[in-house]
């Protein structure tokens, strides 16, 4: 999360305003951790409060970039087509056992 929030902190990234690497619009670095921090924030609210607290600028961004109605659709067939899975096997099993979720 800090990655994220001190590389975007760089180049002037605001709560409201600016992009991960400065530029003038979205491009792959801001889409790539908003598709990760929109997806598992919503499946572990425990770590959406940490991301809001550690990283609140990209938290910001996530919601910024995932707000255009393609994004809102896609996010919302995976949803539905996935439920409450993250990325199941192991990985789930490890977070969602460290989060108690």
């Amino acid at each position: 999360m800090s990655f994220w929030e001190e590389t975007g902190r760089r180049r002037d990234l605001k709560p409201d305003s600016g992009f991960l690497l400065g530029e003038k619009a979205p491009g792959v670095a801001d889409v790539v951790p908003a598709v990760l921090w929109s997806t598992v924030t919503d499946r572990f609210s425990k770590i959406e409060a940490i991301l809001e607290d550690t990283a609140p600028m990209t938290a910001a961004l996530t919601r910024r970039v995932a707000d255009p109605p393609p994004l809102v659709k896609l996010a919302a067939e995976a949803r539905q087509d996935y439920g409450d899975t993250y990325c199941g096997g192991q990985i789930e099993a490890s977070l969602r056992k460290v989060l108690d979720a």
